[in-house]
């Protein structure tokens, strides 16, 4: 897990430099997505219940 933090640190701070911020913070959007998306793929988790984890993280009730 600490090596693909600093890779994506890395990724991170290459574009960073090479373009101006405005246009690269957008991506910081997909964090989420492509971590569900690698959870489900190397994992094997459903995404139900990483949508039943983060519902209870963050304090919603819901009904599945």
């Amino acid at each position: 897990m600490i090596a693909s933090t600093l890779v994506a640190f890395g990724i991170w701070n290459q574009l960073l430099s090479r373009y101006p911020a405005h246009s690269v913070a957008p991506y910081s959007l997909l964090v989420p997505v492509i971590g569900l998306i690698t959870a489900w793929l190397v994992l094997g988790v459903r995404a139900w219940r990483v949508r039943r984890g983060a519902s209870r993280r963050g304090g919603w009730r819901t009904r599945l």
